[in-house]
């Protein structure tokens, strides 16, 4: 019961209106619980329910009725009390944050991400989120404005915004768009037979991306044969376009990009004199009209998953890793998007315990300060080795095993300074970057020790094959041979080899024309530098595989020595092919000099013609080399270990990430151009 009037009043405008207005009534006699539900009744029916609370209320004992009008004022204060408290300690804390760190904005953490990756439907790029053009100076002049796409298979029509294509396993070339563009309205459209020797035609960069990114290749269209079977008609120059693997569901941009509309033939370089006929030798870099254009990826099924699940696929086998022509490689694996900062979950680990609104070259060579868009390297039917992680122990350890016999054994045992396994790299800048993440990742600390049974040699080719072994040095034929000179037992001895990027630019530039003449003999001067570059190779897998005499060892020296092959129990010899150097389309971040273009041959589709020449020498030498040993002595034979030559692809899986480039604190023009990033290095050393 309430005495007092006006305190009444105020409780019964604030808090328990319903309430303390029938207490009131109640005590003045004017009506009861009965008289209330009565009039309620009379009304409209049945009371409502805050009504018939009340009335309840009322027929409780006056003791209790005060003891819930407490406890009810004291869950209202409590509700609109919680809220503003909550917001004053958030604001305290940032207030502190603050205080403490006053040189960086600072916002609440979130928690640590799962440390496995988990691929999700929504993880895509869409249009425009990777970059295109990024500032070269290219020439007024390009053929881009006269191509036009005519055909594409699967079928589709050709000026749709749309294509469409059904879901594919990957397993044959229903993986793979083919389009077709031809030139046609300019007199330099004209390619024929008579010309493809002095010019291999319009040369093109070729990239799709969205739930994976993939690149492609483009092959001149004879447009004279007008079979059914020709694609191309009434066309003056057609090129087709092979574009895959798509084997992840989804939407994707696909981007056709013109790089030189009427190059020299590699044939033709160095270019010592002005050529007779009109050439373009700077790179262009327009898209052909139509792109970027859209293409869908179907799903089998509405609830299907965009691929198969990378864990459940069988590690990668020697056939998969391996290639057998320049081309192999497109087939063997995309760039699958695993993680992107813009998702409201990352999925990764690379800022744990560490504040995720800093910024450091780490993590911005590792995409997560930069682009924000991670990519994984997989191949389409298999997995490769993961890198070793503190929950997975060193793929390494696991792949070796026991390495050597017994008796082999026992001998290290009698003389434990023996090294058992010899990796040996052989290459540019580009093999150092292999180097450096194979020791860091894969060798450890007892690898590294002297009397480890794993040894890791380098020897970088600075300058080129031809400058290396005439001059500068390190000499391959005695650094190879040193275990023999040394008497060390070898059981395994693997030989990874490349040499493309500097035989390029050193043989091929007319930068370099002066610098040739100091050690290349006259002879040698009056040949294009492919012809140059095939010498060298041969040169190189005559060293290895002996076959005839190499041109930087006289015939005395060479005869001198036994067989690579003889010091080692087995040998296995991988060639790698040079990765796609000097990217523009694509490549951010880099210091153009406006005054200048980019001339060739400083292109990734000049590095594609030296490929195919370095994988037609050494697949021709190796042919030689195993007819030559079916002839000779099955004992001379047996005195030799079994040697294995295999290839292995750095270029087209390269070629597809011209956003991921190496990247230090000075933006460097020359390793921007010349060097892969760290995702690319990684996935070329777990290839090999």
């Amino acid at each position: 019961r309430v005495s007092k009037k006006g305190a009444a009043r105020r409780l019964e405008s604030k808090l328990l209106p319903r309430l303390l207005f029938a207490c009131r009534m109640r005590r003045a006699g004017a009506c009861d619980a009965f008289t209330l539900e009565s009039s309620s009744r009379q009304k409209g029916g049945q009371p409502s329910i805050p009504r018939r609370i009340v009335m309840m209320m009322m027929n409780l004992p006056w003791a209790l009725r005060c003891a819930l009008s407490i406890v009810l004022l004291g869950v209202v204060f409590y509700v609109a009390w919680k809220p503003l408290r909550q917001q004053q300690q958030r604001q305290q804390q940032q207030d502190d944050d603050n205080q403490k760190n006053h040189h960086h904005h600072r916002i609440r953490k979130e928690p640590p991400p799962p440390t496995a990756w988990t691929i999700r439907k929504d993880l895509t790029i869409s249009t425009g989120e990777l970059p295109g053009y990024t500032g070269w100076a290219r020439p007024e002049f390009t053929l881009a404005g006269y191509f036009e796409v005519v055909a594409a298979d699967p079928e589709k029509d050709e000026q749709s915004p749309l294509w469409s294509i059904p879901p594919a396993d990957g397993h044959d070339s229903e993986s793979f768009v083919s389009i077709v563009v031809a030139c046609r309205g300019h007199v330099l459209c004209s390619i024929d037979g008579a010309t493809t020797t002095t010019s291999g035609g319009s040369t093109f960069f070729v990239r799709a991306y969205g739930p994976a990114v993939v690149t492609g290749r483009a092959e001149w269209v004879d447009t004279r044969n007008k079979s059914p079977a020709s694609i191309v008609v009434n066309a003056s120059s057609g090129y087709r376009i092979t574009l895959g693997p798509l084997v992840d569901a989804g939407l994707y941009t696909v981007e056709v990009v013109l790089s030189f509309s009427r190059p020299p033939s590699v044939h033709q370089f160095p270019l010592t004199l002005e050529p007779e006929q009109p050439y373009t030798t700077n790179y262009e870099g327009y898209l052909l009209p139509g792109f970027p254009r859209l293409l869908e990826v179907q799903r089998e099924t509405k609830d299907a998953p965009t691929a198969v699940s990378h864990p459940q696929l069988p590690l990668c086998s020697m056939n998969d890793l391996t290639i057998r022509n320049a081309t192999d490689g497109l087939r063997q694996g995309r760039w699958r998007v695993v993680d992107s900062v813009r998702q409201s979950t990352l999925r990764t680990t690379a800022h744990q315990g560490k504040d995720a609104t800093t910024v450091a070259l780490s993590r911005y060579q590792h995409s997560y300060n930069s682009l924000g868009i991670v990519m994984d390297y997989q191949f389409v039917n298999c997995r490769l080795l993961p890198l070793p992680t503190p929950t997975l122990p060193n793929p390494l350890e696991h792949c070796l095993g026991d390495p050597s016999p017994p008796q082999l054994q026992q001998q290290q045992e009698q003389e434990p300074t023996k090294k058992m396994i010899h990796i040996i790299l052989i290459g540019d800048s580009v093999m150092r970057l292999q180097y450096q993440f194979f020791k860091k990742h894969y060798m450890s600390e007892e690898h590294q020790q002297p009397n480890s049974t794993i040894k890791l040699d380098f020897y970088e080719l600075y300058g080129g094959y031809f400058l290396t072994q005439l001059v500068n040095g390190p000499k391959l034929r005695q650094v190879l041979f040193q275990d023999q000179q040394q008497q060390q037992i070898v059981s395994h001895r693997i030989i990874l080899f490349n040499t493309g990027m500097h035989d390029i630019h050193r043989l091929c530039g007319n930068e370099f024309a002066s610098e040739r003449t100091t050690y290349l003999p006259a002879a040698m001067l009056q040949q294009p530098c492919s012809q140059l570059y095939r010498a060298a190779i041969q040169d190189f897998m005559n060293i290895v595989l002996p076959t005839t005499t190499t041109i930087s060892e006289r015939p005395q020296q060479q005869q001198q020595q036994k067989p690579l092959m003889s010091m080692a129990r087995r040998t296995t010899i991988l060639f790698q092919t040079t990765s796609a150097a000097w990217p523009k389309y694509g490549n951010w971040g880099v210091n153009w000099d406006p005054r200048y273009g980019q001339p060739l041959p400083l292109d990734s589709s000049f590095v594609q013609d030296f490929n195919e020449i370095a994988v037609d020498t050494v697949a021709s030498h190796w042919k030689e080399y195993q007819r030559q040993q079916q002839q000779q002595p099955r004992q001379q034979n047996d005195e030799n270990g079994p040697v294995l030559l295999y290839m292995v692809d750095s270029y087209w899986m390269s070629l597809a990430r011209p956003d991921h480039r190496e990247i230090n604190k000075l933006h460097e023009i020359g390793k921007k151009l010349s060097h892969p990033g760290v995702e690319v290095v990684s996935a070329m050393v777990r290839v090999w």
